[in-house]
C-alpha cells in the first residue's frame, strides 16, 4: 500500500510539474502573441494608409499626364497647320507679280494672314511676345518687303516648337514618375501581403494556444483526481 501511495504521489508531483510548465509556456505564448498582434495591426494600418496615398497620387499623375498629352497633341496640330500656312505665304511672297491687278495674290495673302491669326490666337498668349502674330505680319506687310514677314512667322513657329518640346519633356518626366509610383505600389502591396501572411500565422498560433489550454485543463482535472485518490489512500492507511 505504501508503494502504491508513493507511486501516486510521484505521479501527482509529475502532474504538478507539467502543469507549471504549461502555465509558464502559456504565459510566454500569451505575451508573444499579444506583442505580435499589436505589431501586425500597426504595420497593417500603416501599409493601408501608404497604399491609399500611393493610389491617390498615381491617379492624380495619370490625369495630369493625360491632360499634358492632349495639350501636346493640340500644339502639334496648331504647329503643323501654321507651318503649312507659312509655306503658302513664303511661296506667295517669292512669286513675282506679273499681273497688273493685285486681286488674286493680295486676297490669297490676306487670307493666309487671317488664317495664321486664328491659329495663334487660340494658343496660350505670351507676355514676352509683345504683339500678336497678326499685328507683326500686318506691320511687316505695310513695309517695303516681305522678308520680315517670314522672319516673324519663323520666330513664332520656333517659339511654338520650344513649347511643344517642353511639354513633351514634362510628359516624359510624368511617365517616369508614374512608373516609380507603380513600383512603389507593388512594393507596398507585397508588404501588405506579408502582413496578411503573418496574420494567418497568428491565427494558427492562437489555435495552438487553445489546444495547449485544453491540455492544461485536462492535466488539471487529472491532478484533482489523483489528489482525491491520494487522500482516500491516506484515510485507508490511517
Amino acid at each position: 500500500m505504501a508503494d502504491k501511495l508513493t507511486a501516486v504521489e510521484a505521479r501527482a508531483a509529475e502532474t504538478v510539474a507539467a502543469l507549471e510548465r504549461c502555465r509558464s509556456e502559456r504565459a510566454a505564448s500569451e505575451r508573444q502573441l499579444a506583442a505580435q498582434l499589436t505589431e501586425l495591426r500597426v504595420s497593417q494600418d500603416e501599409l493601408e494608409r501608404q497604399l491609399a496615398a500611393e493610389r491617390a497620387a498615381l491617379t492624380a499623375e495619370r490625369s495630369r499626364t493625360a491632360a499634358l498629352q492632349e495639350q501636346v497633341q493640340e500644339r502639334g496640330r496648331q504647329l503643323s497647320h501654321s507651318q503649312s500656312v507659312v509655306e503658302s505665304v513664303t511661296s506667295q511672297l517669292s512669286t513675282p507679280r506679273t499681273s497688273p491687278t493685285p486681286s488674286l495674290s493680295r486676297i490669297s495673302f490676306s487670307s493666309s494672314m487671317h488664317e495664321l491669326d486664328s491659329v495663334f490666337d487660340s494658343a496660350t498668349p505670351r507676355a514676352s511676345a509683345g504683339i500678336s502674330l497678326y499685328d507683326s505680319v500686318r506691320a511687316a506687310a505695310a513695309g517695303p518687303g516681305g522678308a520680315s514677314v517670314v522672319e516673324s512667322l519663323t520666330s513664332q513657329l520656333k517659339q511654338r516648337d520650344g513649347e511643344v518640346a517642353q511639354l513633351r519633356s514634362e510628359r516624359a518626366d510624368l511617365e517616369l514618375a508614374r512608373q516609380q509610383l507603380s513600383a512603389e505600389l507593388a512594393r507596398v502591396s507585397a508588404q501588405l501581403e506579408t502582413a496578411s501572411e503573418a496574420g494567418r500565422r497568428l491565427q494558427a498560433q492562437t489555435a495552438e494556444y487553445q489546444q495547449l489550454q485544453a491540455t492544461y485543463n485536462a492535466l488539471l482535472q487529472m491532478y484533482g483526481e489523483k489528489a482525491e485518490e491520494s487522500e482516500e489512500l491516506k484515510l485507508d492507511l490511517g
